[in-house]
């Protein structure tokens, strides 16, 4: 349907120490299928060591992780582990798996991006659109449309930049809490990179862009060919 998204983006987790022994973080997507219980590495020598060992466990069911579809990873600054999924968020302590539903604010049950602002607070996005924790219950957020929000990026300026299946949306900040949204692209964005000067790249099917204030197709001048980000499986990496 037009709220799925035709791709799905993998990278690798890369652990660090931290309390509860997770992740730093990482921003990836798994089919539904390709996952059974949540993985976690943890770092087993020193990064001077020539050679590094990672120790695997296995997170489902009995730890309160209800929805082994696991579509996406974060770690905030305080160390919980956040946990996308087709049924909710998940949040864990180093113990347990604590979920979050429709019923405590999300707009979709689908969660297809976390990110974390400068400023410590939890961004979400659904396939329904956007959401950001406030205490314990999410809060929607109005960005102008109800679409799938698959990206969420930040500059040093606080500016929120979403990849979403309607284009590329950015959020300028305002007092209070409250952001000013604007579509700059319009078509599906399936990749976005944004530096902390708020430049960067995002793909759109068949073509990579370069953001600087307004988008300047790349592909024919890098000599990519057109079909490279409509079958891409993978997040754009940062130049």
């Amino acid at each position: 349907g037009s709220d799925h998204w035709p791709y799905c983006r993998l990278n690798p987790v890369f652990p660090q120490p931290a309390r509860a022994e997770c992740p730093r973080t990482c921003h990836a997507k798994w089919t539904p299928t390709a996952l059974l219980a949540l993985v976690i590495g943890l770092l087993a020598f020193p990064a001077s060591a020539p050679a590094q060992r990672y120790a695997f466990k296995h997170y489902g069911i009995s730890e309160g992780l209800t929805d082994l579809s696991v579509m996406c990873l974060l770690q905030d600054h305080q160390g919980f582990l956040w946990v996308g999924t087709q049924n909710g968020v998940f949040r864990y302590d180093g113990r347990f798996f604590r979920s979050y539903s429709l019923g405590d604010g999300l707009p979709h049950a689908v969660i297809d991006a976390l990110a974390e602002s400068p400023g410590g607070t939890l961004w979400v996005g659904t396939h329904a659109g956007l959401a950001r924790l406030e205490g314990e219950r999410f809060s929607v957020v109005d960005i102008g449309q109800r679409t799938a929000v698959a990206t969420i990026r930040f500059d040093r300026e606080g500016r929120i930049y979403l990849g979403t299946l309607a284009g590329l949306v950015i959020g300028n900040p305002k007092s209070g809490s409250r952001y000013e949204f604007q579509r700059v692209f319009a078509g599906p964005v399936i990749g976005l990179e944004i530096e902390p000067d708020g430049s960067g790249w995002f793909g759109n099917q068949r073509e990579l862009s370069r953001w600087k204030g307004r988008a300047d197709p790349v592909s024919a001048r890098m000599a990519l060919p057109p079909s490279a980000w409509r079958k891409s499986h993978t997040e754009l990496v940062r130049k």
